[in-house]
């Protein structure tokens, strides 16, 4: 009787356990490529940030000249390169905290298959302040299933 009344309860915490242990592993195998195409466009960027910087000081340069003609500078210079390195500065750069959405929008193959059945399986409840969670929940599960 006691093992009847308990079973459930174990069985709960170990499922909360095993999709702590899924979730991790997908956040850092998703983190883990993140950083490793980071890595690969870093030089790409580097090197787009360069010559903007060399634009920018040319410039400031004429811009500091009281006789200086800005025009004149940017009318001198072949801008087309500086239009794809700004190009590459915008698809390449991200925000400081950019990236933990994208990570997991990557992994979201994997996510889908099993998040519907633990949806289905579990009842989850919140205090007033985790509501959002809850219609966030409610709003998955809703979703029609691919």
């Amino acid at each position: 009787m006691a093992f009847a009344a308990v079973m459930p309860q174990i069985a709960a915490d170990e499922a909360v356990e095993v999709f702590d242990l899924v979730m991790g592993d997908l956040i850092r195998s998703s983190d883990t490529k993140m950083t490793k195409h980071r890595l690969r466009t870093l030089k790409d960027l580097d090197a787009a940030a360069i010559l903007l910087r060399t634009a920018w000081v040319t410039v400031c340069g004429a811009a500091a000249d009281p006789d200086g003609d800005i025009r004149a500078v940017l009318d001198a210079m072949d801008v087309a390169p500086f239009h794809t390195a700004a190009e590459t500065v915008k698809v390449l750069a991200q925000e400081p905290d950019d990236g933990a959405e994208q990570m997991l929008a990557a992994r979201y193959n994997t996510i889908a298959r099993f998040l519907p059945d633990l949806l289905k399986t579990f009842a989850f409840e919140a205090s007033p302040a985790g509501e959002p969670a809850l219609d966030a929940l409610a709003f998955v599960k809703s979703c029609p299933r691919q």
